[in-house]
């Protein structure tokens, strides 16, 4: 179950998942390839990997779920570094989760975890993403992707994270860069929820046009 990368600049990628209900204890280095670093192809579903220990300087991105590969979970990547695009894509699939990211830094023109089209796709923490090209997280249009418990961005190009038109989640988010979110299409009814937001006591709903309404509570007792 201990897999290796062939760090082949020529080569597509260093691992592909092509078939369901897998599971994989480690993958040590995908590095180095022409387009990804590791793959999960179209159709494919509940795979589990326990770890990732590296997924770097791949010509494309660090990590790919493709159109319509759902259910996979990854337990723990610890570096997405320096990849061409991306650090890791969720593209077109929908309820792939990742546990911890310790490292998605200095990915050259992209972001360090970029949702794209995702729909309610997870990462439970993400410990860096920092000096990428573009943004530390981009939700592009995906919808109801959520970081669940802590994140962080410093140095990023653009701005920390980037949300366009879908509603999309973080809690517990620390953003050192001047421009926090960016995007954000007027009238479109998109949201980013930020829960304590830069790890402080309060919550934002950041939108452009959306609609946000209020209720007196009706609780006697908190």
């Amino acid at each position: 179950n201990l897999l290796h990368g062939i760090g082949n600049t020529s080569y597509p990628l260093a691992y592909d998942v092509t078939s369901s209900d897998n599971t994989v204890t480690e993958i040590g280095h995908a590095d180095s390839n022409g387009t990804y670093g590791l793959a999960f192809f179209q159709d494919n579903h509940n795979n589990l990997v326990t770890l990732v220990s590296s997924a770097c300087n791949n010509g494309s991105a660090g990590i790919v779920f493709l159109s319509s590969s759902n259910n996979n979970r990854i337990e723990t990547i610890t570096k997405i570094n320096d990849n061409g695009t991306d650090g890791i894509i969720f593209s077109s699939s929908k309820y792939n989760t990742v546990g911890i990211i310790t490292d998605a830094s200095s990915n050259t023109a992209g972001a360090g975890v970029r949702f794209a089209t995702g729909h309610q796709c997870e990462i439970d923490t993400l410990t860096a993403a920092n000096s990428n090209g573009t943004y530390g997280v981009n939700f592009g249009t995906s919808f109801k992707c959520r970081i669940r418990k802590v994140g962080s961005t410093t140095g990023n190009a653009t701005a920390s994270i980037f949300n366009d038109t879908g509603w999309n989640y973080v809690n517990n988010f620390a953003m050192a860069e001047a421009t926090e979110v960016s995007g954000m299409v007027s009238f479109a009814n998109s949201y980013l929820f930020s829960e304590k937001h830069d790890q402080g006591a309060y919550s934002k709903i950041i939108t452009d046009g959306g609609m946000i309404e209020s209720e007196a509570s009706t609780l006697t007792n908190g």
